[in-house]
């Protein structure tokens, strides 16, 4: 995916074990290849079924499609819940968000060295 070859990254999404790493990154190059209906099932099922346990990954799909008011929305869940996971925040996939107000407001808050 971060090399811009959605349809390549499609088996080896299909390969993973992890269901709720399959559902985000298949939301993500659904949403790369244009596939609007696939995309959005994939992260209505991502949200069905792990958005309580897993908000940062839910921040994730929500960031690559670039809808960045949805993922604030999922990165503060996951700030509240204290979610392991958003220790990971100035990792790639979320880098459309950086820069932005909102960004550098969560890392203050979570004591990370700004951008």
């Amino acid at each position: 995916l971060l090399q811009g070859k959605a349809a390549e990254a499609l088996p080896w999404i299909a390969q993973t074990k992890s269901p709720f790493l399959k559902l985000r990154d298949e939301s993500m190059a659904q949403h790369s290849l244009g596939h609007r209906k696939e995309s959005e099932d994939a992260l209505n099922e991502l949200i069905r079924r792990y958005g309580r346990e897993r908000p940062y990954h839910v921040a994730i799909a929500y960031a690559w499609r670039g809808d960045r008011d949805h993922a604030f929305e999922w990165l503060d869940r996951a700030y509240e819940q204290h979610t392991p996971e958003l220790v990971y925040i100035k990792y790639v996939l979320v880098q459309n968000l950086r820069g932005h107000p909102r960004y550098t407001a969560l890392l203050k808050k979570m004591n990370l060295p700004l951008d």
